[in-house]
């Protein structure tokens, strides 16, 4: 069940309308409670954006729909404990929502319960059935910490180190600028996406992905779960990556699943092999509308 509702600031709101608002916002809760997209896409309008604080702005329910398939992947629990407070801002059509969230991720060795004050602010008209668009503030650093990580043979100290060198390498992978990303390769290190052919020696990963990091205004990856081959000297790495092409008059965000093995042994500074499995086709897709003039469409 969705918590009770917390005494409302509504001005310009008839008791009935604020009963039927509230009504609404219960069923809304008790649908993203479920991590059931089935359940809860009925709430969103077909045009709807989501933006998590500073993160890339999602647009459209099926960019929507896919983002949260996959955070709800990893989840063991998402729950809205408690709202603490509501405003409604009927001339801008605006609910703001302080809540305070529950989460448990899949595969915590500990079973953390991770809770997190939030702000929601829901684009919705009175009266209307659907949302336009859905902002979150909070701090994401606690869910973040306990992304899933299986590192058998690994200490304490040596994971941490690892993942800050994964979280430096991943800043500078999403700055789109080899002087920063060029840091982290070995000189013999090779590149390899998917079935295509391996590009082998820091000189011709730079020549290769220069131009590929040139057509994107934004790449961002947040990080799902890590996995530790020690003895192989091999990190899985799986991800939820965010692009924006140049050029592309939509200003569409477009996410994709991916999977990283990074070739590098523990303690060292620079990978040796960097193998990326991703569907590449809807990035793709967008460049060539915009190279034919049609990203405006």
């Amino acid at each position: 069940m969705p918590p009770p509702a917390p005494p409302a600031s509504a001005q310009g709101l008839s008791d009935e309308h604020l009963h039927a608002e509230e009504k609404w916002l219960s069923e809304w809760i008790q649908a993203a409670n479920s991590m059931d997209w089935s359940q809860w896409e009925r709430f969103w309008d077909d045009d709807a954006f989501l933006q998590f604080c500073d993160t890339p702005k999602l647009e459209g329910r099926d960019a929507i729909a896919r983002h949260w398939r996959d955070r709800f992947s990893y989840l063991d629990r998402f729950e809205h404990t408690r709202i603490l407070r509501r405003s409604f801002d009927v001339t801008s059509e605006l609910i703001y929502q302080t809540e305070l969230l529950n989460y448990r991720i899949k595969g915590d060795p500990k079973a953390r319960d991770i809770e997190v004050h939030a702000l929601a602010v829901i684009h919705k008209k009175v009266g209307s059935d659907t949302v336009t668009g859905f902002e979150a503030y909070f701090d994401q650093q606690p869910i973040v910490e306990v992304v899933q990580v299986s590192a058998p043979g690994l200490t304490q100290d040596q994971i941490q180190a690892e993942r800050i060198w994964l979280d430096r390498f991943m800043q500078d992978t999403d700055s789109l600028d080899w002087s920063r990303w060029g840091k982290w390769w070995a000189d013999d290190a090779f590149i390899q996406f998917g079935n295509t052919p391996k590009i082998e020696g820091k000189e011709s990963i730079q020549k290769y992905m220069e131009p590929q990091l040139g057509i994107l205004e934004l790449m961002y990856h947040e990080v799902t779960r890590i996995s530790f081959d020690v003895p192989l000297g091999l990190i899985y790495q799986t991800t939820i990556i965010t692009y924006k092409v140049k050029g592309d008059l939509q200003g569409r965000s477009i996410q994709v699943p991916g999977l990283a093995v990074i070739h590098k042994q523990v303690g060292e500074n620079v990978l040796k092999g960097f193998e990326v499995y991703i569907d590449r086709e809807p990035v793709a897709a967008v460049v060539k509308e915009v190279l034919e003039g049609r990203g405006a469409e």
